[in-house]
């Protein structure tokens, strides 16, 4: 596979995601993150996401990287809501609802 830029000057995450997939982590091509499963810890759970043909499902874990540019990253914190946020006023962003 060539690298996004052929001189390797801009970063692309084939050689990272190839040694996530070597330590055990299992990506799923094509699907689109769309909530941040909060629990009543307020500690992250899980990621729902969807898949191209419309089904949904979680990817659970101990430890979750947000990493989707600053536009998805915002967009994805502020769909997602804390179990005692439901309210559009408060996000799994931060406590107070704002994105720092």
């Amino acid at each position: 596979m060539l690298p996004i830029c052929p001189i390797g000057a801009k970063y692309d995450a084939t050689v990272h995601v190839a040694k996530a997939e070597a330590a055990g982590a299992r990506v799923e091509p094509l699907a689109i993150a769309h909530e941040i499963v909060v629990g009543a810890n307020n500690k992250v759970t899980a990621i729902r996401f969807k898949r191209p043909d419309g089904s949904v499902s979680e990817a659970r874990g101990k430890i979750f990287v947000v990493a989707a540019h600053a536009i998805e990253t915002a967009k994805l914190l502020l769909m997602s809501r804390a179990p005692a946020a439901r309210s559009p006023s408060r996000t799994a962003a931060t406590r107070s609802g704002a994105i720092c």
